[in-house]
């Protein structure tokens, strides 16, 4: 049986592919796959790139994925065909460290977590002393992932293929990573954060991503509220707290009239009525909006000076 399958997105990602592959080698995968999930849509030769790597190694599987589905499609149709006992994903553009795949699975192999997690940098390798490894219960797994406590993305994680299951990416939404992180979380016993960057992150710019709208990004959180209070409901409540704060906050970096129209909808006076707790910071965000936000953007920005990122989620 295969070890280890990993699924890699990919669409135009021909000038990644060189310097991905060099990171590929450096690994050695003994036991393990590489699933290229590739965009017929790709205008740059990636499809036809893929292929030739596929032939040369038969370790290397590729897929064409034919619908406009995205990421999460992609990463889909990954999942369809991984026979691999631990299942991770990597993105083409980033860089995966030589000993990523030998910690994270030797992490699931013996410490009997159904999934773990590493830190990652956004510039390049980290130099830092070896961390403990922090183990969580599905509960507290979730609720580092929603704040950002704990990187919370497809990349940077490993699961036993039995908890992912039949689950799969919510194709094209401003959540699907989050999304499919969480209800999976929902399938373990125990979670595992190895809190050392073993993963180089390449920052995105989505300023232009219509999904990143405030409200179609608070709409996907708050649903996850419901499947919560069916799935785990001893930590639907305190999602429900701490998803509106964050919400809050990244739209706060969004600003301007989206922001404003997400303070007013009648899902963010839903969502609130849901919390246990005031929100006192929702009270200024609603009533002082622009203050709000500015405030909101200098800590973005100092946070993001002091690399305080690492380990967080965007």
């Amino acid at each position: 049986m295969v070890k280890v399958s990993i699924i890699v997105p990919i669409y135009n990602g021909m000038r990644y592919l060189p310097d991905f592959m060099k990171a590929i080698g450096k690994m050695g995968l003994d036991d393990c796959e590489i699933i290229f999930a590739v965009d017929q849509r790709s205008s740059d030769g990636s499809v036809e790139a893929v292929f030739k790597i596929t032939d040369a190694d038969p370790s290397m599987k590729a897929v064409v994925q034919t619908e406009r589905t995205g990421s999460g499609g992609a990463r889909n149709l990954g999942l369809d065909i991984a026979a691999g006992e631990y299942i991770g994903f990597f993105d083409v553009d980033d860089v995966p460290l030589p000993n990523y795949i030998h910690k994270m699975a030797g992490i699931l192999d013996d410490a009997g977590a159904d999934a773990v997690f590493c830190n990652y940098s956004e510039e390049q390798a980290v130099d830092r002393p070896e961390p403990e490894l922090r183990f969580l219960t599905p509960g507290e797994a979730i609720l580092s992932v929603t704040a950002g406590d704990m990187p919370g993305m497809p990349w940077g994680s490993m699961w036993r293929s039995e908890v992912i299951g039949k689950k799969r990416f919510i194709s094209g939404s401003t959540a699907e990573d989050t999304d499919f992180i969480i209800r999976c979380l929902t399938n373990t016993e125990k979670a595992a954060f190895y809190d050392h960057p073993l993963y180089i992150y390449n920052t995105r710019d989505m300023t232009g991503d219509p999904r990143q709208n405030c409200l179609a990004r608070a709409e996907k959180y708050y649903e996850l509220i419901d499947y919560l209070e069916k799935a785990m409901p001893e930590v639907a409540d305190d999602y429900a707290e701490t998803s509106l704060m964050v919400q809050l906050r990244w739209g706060a970096k969004r600003g301007g009239e989206e922001f404003i129209a997400m303070m007013n909808s009648d899902l963010l006076q839903k969502w609130k009525a849901r919390c246990r707790k005031p929100i006192y910071e929702f009270k200024i965000a609603q009533n002082l909006p622009k203050i709000y936000c500015a405030a909101g953007k200098i800590a973005a920005e100092i946070n993001s000076k002091l690399g305080l990122r690492l380990g967080k989620v965007g």
